[in-house]
């Protein structure tokens, strides 16, 4: 599996748990669409988290319509620094501001 299209969903944070739990293990997931699931804070750290793992491969991840907020934003950006895959993030609509 290289691309998940997971829009609309409802994720919300609890689902991240899955996902991040998959790229910290060896998936080579490339592209990660999250758009309008409810996503705060507390979701993007766990992404984040699983993100700086050496072997996360995820080029592509979309989070706008969520609630990531500026704790969010902060998060990510802390995550950037170590995470040398990531190519594009759309934080969109994220009450960021």
């Amino acid at each position: 599996l290289e691309e998940l299209k997971a829009n609309n969903l409802g994720f919300e944070d609890a689902g991240l748990d899955c996902i991040s739990e998959a790229l910290t293990h060896g998936c080579r997931l490339r592209r990660l669409e999250l758009r309008q699931n409810r996503i705060t804070f507390a979701g993007v750290q766990v992404l984040a988290q699983a993100l700086t793992n050496p072997g996360c491969a995820l080029q592509h991840l979309e989070l706008q319509g969520n609630d990531v907020g500026c704790a969010g934003c902060t998060c990510l950006a802390e995550m950037l620094k170590g995470n040398n895959s990531l190519e594009y993030l759309g934080l969109q609509q994220n009450n960021i501001g």
